[in-house]
């Protein structure tokens, strides 16, 4: 009966030490859960508030995956300038991550600045252990840079000219 009790209370105690050295913090796999289950809006909520908890704890990799999972919820919700900040601090970071300069050329290109996105996509391309699926992506981008600098805005319309609207005080314009 003795050993049982000894079994059984080493196969606690061991337990909670395993499960106390392994496990993330709560608020991380709550953050964590929010962006891979595609809740953007939730997850940049949630890693924000375990960002500012883990600058206190100093753990750069943690510090590091939260504010490349920030930075990318970001920008799949369109929102690529906070997109951008992130990106360029998981730089400031060191993270070791090939597609880093891809994400924040596609965040320039998508704001419209393409003398900056040119820059980041051929830093991109100089990188040896880029995704090299990417490539064909790159290509795309620097043709749809290529149009739209060649695009006449001579021929575009002018909506703000217009009085056209659904109000019933302009009906008759319609």
């Amino acid at each position: 009966m003795n050993k049982l009790v000894y079994i059984l209370l080493f196969l606690i105690i061991g337990g909670n030490v395993h499960a106390q050295g392994t496990a993330e913090p709560k608020y991380v796999r709550e953050a964590n859960i929010s962006f891979e289950s595609g809740k953007y809006f939730d997850a940049i909520e949630k890693l924000s508030s375990a960002l500012v908890k883990v600058e206190k704890k100093n753990n750069i990799e943690l510090k590091q995956e939260l504010s490349f999972k920030l930075a990318e919820s970001y920008r799949l919700i369109a929102n690529y300038e906070d997109a951008l900040l992130r990106y360029e601090l998981c730089q400031t970071y060191n993270l070791k991550n090939p597609d880093l300069n891809f994400f924040i050329a596609e965040c320039y290109r998508m704001m419209n600045e393409y003398d900056e996105a040119r820059e980041k996509y051929e830093e991109f391309l100089q990188d040896e252990s880029r995704n090299k699926q990417r490539d064909k992506d790159v290509e795309l981008a620097f043709k749809a840079m290529e149009l739209y600098d060649d695009h006449d805005e001579s021929n575009e319309f002018d909506f703000d000219n217009k009085k056209r609207t659904y109000d019933v005080e302009y009906q008759e314009d319609i």
